[in-house]
């Protein structure tokens, strides 16, 4: 614990600007959707939901 306290706000700057950057970031969307029929596929479900594993990536 003594590590993490002896951290100071200059080093967690420096670290942010090392590694945060615009062009080294993802932004997610979680949107709500209806939930599916106990019959249907785990697979099927998300199909019919519309969801896809890339949409809005060029947003």
């Amino acid at each position: 614990m003594g590590r993490v306290l002896d951290v100071t706000a200059d080093e967690v700057r420096e670290a942010a600007q090392a590694h945060l950057r615009p062009d080294n970031r993802a932004v997610l969307v979680y949107e709500p959707v209806e939930p599916a029929d106990e019959t249907e596929d785990s697979g099927d479900a998300a199909q019919a939901a519309g969801t896809d594993a890339h949409e809005g990536a060029d947003k």
